[in-house]
């Protein structure tokens, strides 16, 4: 289990595209021309309105793989940037948001993004171990696949359960977020016997819904962006009008969110605070 070093040239100029966005030194579509995709004044109204006809709704906010950033320094600067940016939004708005912690050498590349997640006294849960997709050619990616070490797994868990205990104390969760929202069904139960209180994963397609997963993802995962923010809008409207769900996990990425990201999630996160009677931020 340990980083590639290889000198990955097109992972680097990202990251120089992005630090330079980040600090305003490119051009980003979050000036006066809308953004493809942007929603429009009455599409926020009528997510306004849908939320105004709601009896009682609560809303929870996870952002997945802090840490795990490895040698590249330029590309943690980043990161860090991004993770700052969507703390100081979520607290300026009073949203208690759970950070999902890639434990694996977190000490080593992660000190910057540890005293930030302290400075805003962020929540924290265990996100797998480093992160790797150990599926086979063909399977949907997963950290622990069915046919996994269940004991090995779950030996190695626990043991950074407790680093990560180390570390945040109390701002550290009982919860276990697999990395792409899948894992072993018997390391599922194993946990859960373990202090794990809560497994997050994501509410798929399928209609069941499970309070402690999550249901709308912000991000468009193959072109590693945020997702058209009409679709978003148009998944919570989907989600307010079903009157047997109560709690609607969010779904974010902090490590994708450039300038453009924050002013959307600063409308949203308005637009739900102007509602603040008929809608409660909760931790699961």
């Amino acid at each position: 289990m340990a980083y590639s070093t290889q000198f990955n040239g097109v992972s680097m100029l990202k990251a120089v595209f992005a630090y330079l966005e980040d600090r305003a030194l490119l051009p980003n579509s979050s000036g006066k021309a809308a953004a493809p995709g942007a929603a429009d004044a009455g599409e926020w109204e009528a997510f306004a309105e849908c939320l105004r006809s709601r009896e009682r709704i609560s809303c929870w906010w996870r952002d997945d793989d802090v840490g795990g950033d490895g040698w590249n320094i330029l590309r943690r600067k980043v990161h860090e940037r991004r993770l700052e940016n969507m703390l100081a939004l979520l607290d300026r708005h009073a949203v208690p948001a759970v950070f999902a912690v890639v434990p694996y050498k977190l000490r080593l590349y992660g000190s910057g993004q540890i005293a930030l997640l302290k400075k805003y006294g962020a929540y924290v849960a265990v996100h797998g171990i480093c992160h790797r997709n150990n599926a086979g050619p063909g399977r949907k990616a997963s950290e622990f696949p069915s046919g996994c070490d269940v004991e090995t797994a779950l030996s190695a868990i626990l043991k950074h359960k407790r680093e990560l205990e180390e570390i945040f104390g109390d701002m550290l969760l009982p919860v276990f977020v697999p990395p792409w929202n899948t894992m072993c069904g018997k390391l599922e139960e194993r946990l859960l016997a373990s202090g794990f209180t809560m497994i997050s994963k994501s509410n798929g397609p399928s209609g069941k819904h499970v309070d402690g997963n999550v249901d709308v993802d912000f991000i468009d995962w193959g072109k590693r962006d945020l997702r058209d923010e009409r679709a978003v809008l148009a998944d919570i409207i989907a989600l307010l009008r079903n009157e047997d769900i109560r709690i609607i996990g969010l779904m974010n990425y902090h490590k994708v969110v450039s300038r453009r990201g924050l002013v959307f999630f600063d409308n949203l996160l308005r637009t739900l605070a102007r509602h603040h009677d008929n809608v409660a931020w909760i931790v699961p």
